[in-house]
């Protein structure tokens, strides 16, 4: 959808001559297959930097099309939450431990990383409907200043979603 958008800008550019090519750095470049999927089914682990699960809610935003990959989940545990729009908060106050809710207030809630805080802005249930992010969190246990829990590792989760993306 932003490449859609931002696709007029891009053709001005050409027309008068303005673009200003950059070498790609190699070394930063990444790369997901046809069928790759991100792990632990896209379960968001606080272990990471905020900025890179930032980047991953981000990747997954198919906007208004149907995603076809998945979405990233905010595990409670007893259930899930997607995670639909994030920003990152580079020194948060009240630096805790990775999963920590630092804070759940209008709307959207701040989570301790592993470095920087992800601010989820935008969290729906699983049918995608918006929730209060510290109505659902408090109704599963997990008050402002609680730790939520790590997603488990699980190889063969993982296997039965790289498979199950090919069809």
């Amino acid at each position: 959808e932003a490449g859609y958008e931002s696709f007029a800008e891009l053709l001005s550019h050409i027309e008068g001559g303005a673009l200003q090519p950059m070498a790609q750095d190699l070394r930063e470049r990444s790369y997901f297959g046809l069928a790759q999927r991100p792990t632990k089914a896209g379960s968001l682990d606080w272990s990471r930097t905020a900025e890179e699960l930032a980047r991953e809610v981000r990747a997954l935003d198919f906007g208004r099309y149907p995603n076809p990959v998945l979405l990233p989940k905010i595990d409670m545990g007893s259930g899930l939450l997607l995670a639909r729009e994030a920003t990152v908060e580079v020194n948060p106050p009240g630096r805790g431990a990775p999963g920590q809710l630092l804070r759940t207030v209008g709307g959207e809630m701040a989570v301790c990383c592993a470095q920087g805080a992800l601010v989820l802005r935008r969290v729906t249930d699983l049918s995608g409907t918006a929730v209060d992010p510290a109505s659902a969190l408090a109704a599963a246990g997990f008050p402002e200043g609680s730790v939520l829990p790590a997603p488990e590792t699980a190889p063969e989760l993982d296997a039965t979603v790289q498979r199950l993306a090919r069809h």
